[in-house]
């Protein structure tokens, strides 16, 4: 468990790696809606289905609005990524 959530892993090699570097594997925001965050938003819960990697990392969107505006202006929200 790490921040509330659980995470299952294939093999032990896989598990050594995520404990290495937890935040490299881990949903940016812990997942949830970074475009929502920026917009003020209590923070909203993103979804496998709305998913992105960008600058190597793994985000989570609410909903295809909230990733089309994110792929539109990425910088944007990453700058917002320090209000979570």
């Amino acid at each position: 468990e790490r921040r509330g959530q659980v995470f299952w892993f294939s093999g032990k090699a896989q598990r050594e790696r995520f404990l290495a570097d937890p935040d490299r594997y881990m949903p940016v925001a812990n997942g949830t809606d970074p475009v929502l965050a920026a917009s003020g938003s209590a923070a909203v819960p993103g979804k496998l289905a709305h998913a992105a990697v960008f600058a190597g990392r793994l985000y989570l969107f609410s909903s295809d609005e909230t990733l089309a505006k994110f792929r539109k202006s990425p910088d944007r929200y990453l700058k917002s990524e320090l209000k979570y």
